[in-house]
């Protein structure tokens, strides 16, 4: 029905490549679109580490103020010790349940400082020498659960353990005992 006519034909080429040139930019295109939201994925995953960095922050700067209020506290709570009580140091030998009462055989001792000494200080037993000592009901006994955590002692759990304590008195009564970690 249609007649060929003479550089049809051509002008078909032109339009092939036409096309094919338009489909390449058009692959092009699409790879840089993937590209584009690849880097917008990493921005946002950069984003989101920067507010949980600024998060972060603000909880270690919590943290640090905590840590300022305990330490303040510990302060004034040691300095409180120290003009209503006075405390010695001793070792914990044995410990015995009696009556409504626990018994506990001490050896007073002095940390000594020493360079020679693996942990920089030695004990040395003190001219009290070795005790018995009667602690009554309600005496708070703070033991070491590990270097960085005390806890409130049964006095069943004293009878088991050993260690080195402050014992705190007031009018030659003890009224607190506390286990000093020793590394």
């Amino acid at each position: 029905m249609y007649k060929k006519r003479r550089g049809f034909p051509a002008s078909l080429s032109v339009s092939d490549e036409k096309i094919s040139e338009l489909e390449n930019k058009m692959t092009k295109l699409e790879e840089e679109l993937y590209k584009q939201q690849a880097i917008k994925e990493e921005t946002k995953e950069l984003i989101a580490k920067v507010q949980d960095y600024d998060e972060l922050k603000i909880s270690i700067q919590m943290l640090e103020e905590s840590y300022l209020y305990v330490m303040n506290q510990n302060y004034v709570l040691d300095r409180l010790l120290q003009h209503t009580t006075s405390f010695k140091t001793a070792m914990l030998n044995s410990a015995k349940l009696k009556d409504d009462s626990l018994s506990i055989n001490i050896t007073y001792m002095d940390k000594v400082t020493d360079d020679e000494a693996p942990n920089g200080f030695r004990l040395i037993e003190t001219s009290e020498g070795t005790k018995d000592i009667l602690i009554k009901e309600g005496v708070p006994i703070l033991l070491q659960e590990n270097p960085g955590m005390l806890m409130e002692a049964t006095w069943e759990h004293v009878v088991d353990h050993r260690g080195f304590l402050q014992l705190f008195e007031k009018d030659g009564e003890v009224i607190f005992i506390l286990e000093t970690y020793i590394p």
